[in-house]
């Protein structure tokens, strides 16, 4: 198991232990309640692993059941770190303004700007919105609190109208300005409908050509009509309300294996015809020794001589099993983290996320379950061809 978060703030240290009794010594601690992380044999008698800071006053008892003997080599962790600021009295309070200063005015710069498209552009170029963006003020080296970012998006829709939707996302120093071409018929094409592309409540139209048969506020279902086609021809923005539905869920035991000791290898000669045969060590008892097979080290193939014949060198190794506890919060706050994912896959990059209902479900078997509601603002229209 690697060094954790909640092992950094309660502090943890990596001891050496050496001795002949370095085997039970690990065995011992851990029947006793003590968790080690990044166990590290090196050599037969003598291993490094981390273990938490509250714990090291149970292995020295241990220790001196094991007829072992360790040593702290590393000491990691708040307390070590807070131990250090708290004598350095003046430099703690100093260093932290100062940082949060430097971040503050740091993230008011801009200092990277993109533009970015879910489906290729056939009519706008990027250069233009770019240097658009820079005449706005809203460039590389530039302070964006002066900047309304929502005026910057609709200035981009009147000058490009051959654009749908524009959304400008300042994520820390970085811009990215995503945009959206409208999808006209093609030329000729002739017995042209648009549809609702899913179920939704109509919440703006925008006809390009053809006529609306839905109005505003009106409930639709996948594939109902919403324009009908003029001369041929149907094309059309309609922007709805759309619900997604995520799930998530988070155990409040989290069972984690790791593998510790020598691993062990069986080299086997593979033959499609009669099977596996092999050849050293004989026998291997994995089921006396707790030792689970991990994957192939190398496979060589020997073309030429037999097809498929190969030499397949397995490994076993010894896993221990922990079973650590998480907390009903941060179960809960996993739980909802999953439940958002969920919903982020179903709706397309290019919605606008308008709301979020949270539902907590019932806990069932120590398992923390969650639904969330995404309420986004979409173009659901989908043109067909009714010939």
């Amino acid at each position: 198991m690697k060094i954790g978060f909640a092992n950094w703030f309660f502090g943890y240290v990596v001891i050496q232990v050496e001795g002949v009794g370095a085997a039970p010594f690990l065995n011992l601690a851990m029947q006793r309640g003590v968790e080690f992380y990044d166990i590290n044999w090196l050599g037969p008698q003598m291993l490094e692993a981390g273990v938490r800071l509250s714990q090291v006053g149970v292995l020295r008892h241990v220790a001196k059941v094991t007829h072992c003997r360790f040593r702290v080599r590393r000491r990691q962790g708040r307390p070590f770190v807070q131990r250090y600021f708290r004598r350095q009295r003046y430099l703690l309070p100093v260093g932290f303004l100062l940082c949060l200063l430097g971040v503050y005015i740091l993230s008011s710069f801009v200092f990277f700007v993109s533009v970015q498209s879910p489906e290729p552009l056939l009519h706008t170029q990027t250069e233009e919105i770019i240097n658009l963006v820079y005449e706005k003020g809203l460039k590389p080296g530039g302070w964006t609190p002066g900047l309304d970012l929502a005026a910057i998006e609709k200035d981009i829709l009147a000058e490009n109208p051959q654009l749908a939707w524009v959304n400008i996302e300042k994520q820390g120093t970085k811009v990215e300005i995503m945009i959206v071409e409208n999808t006209l018929p093609p030329e000729g094409l002739g017995g042209e409908q648009i549809v609702a592309g899913k179920a939704g409540v109509v919440e703006e139209i925008l006809i390009l050509s053809g006529k609306a048969v839905v109005s505003v506020g009106q409930t639709v279902l996948p594939n109902q009509v919403l324009v009908e086609s003029e001369n041929g021809k149907a094309a059309a923005i309609i922007r709805a309300n759309v619900w997604y539905t995520g799930y998530g869920e988070c155990s409040l035991q989290e069972e984690v294996h790791y593998s510790v000791g020598k691993a062990k290898k069986q080299i086997s000669l593979l033959w499609p015809e009669r099977g596996q045969l092999i050849l050293w060590p004989s026998s291997l008892n994995t089921e006396e020794n707790e030792l689970k097979y991990t994957g192939e080290d190398e496979i060589y193939w020997w073309e030429g001589i037999a097809s498929g014949l190969k030499i397949s060198v397995s490994i076993y190794q010894k896993e221990i099993v922990n079973i650590s506890e998480i907390s009903r919060e941060n179960a809960k706050e996993m739980a909802l983290v999953l439940a958002r994912q969920d919903a982020r896959r179903q709706m397309p990059v290019t919605a606008k996320l308008v709301n979020e209902s949270i539902y907590p479900l019932a806990e069932e078997n120590g398992v923390i379950k969650t639904r969330v509601v995404w309420q986004s603002l979409e173009d659901i229209a989908l043109s067909v061809n009714t010939d």
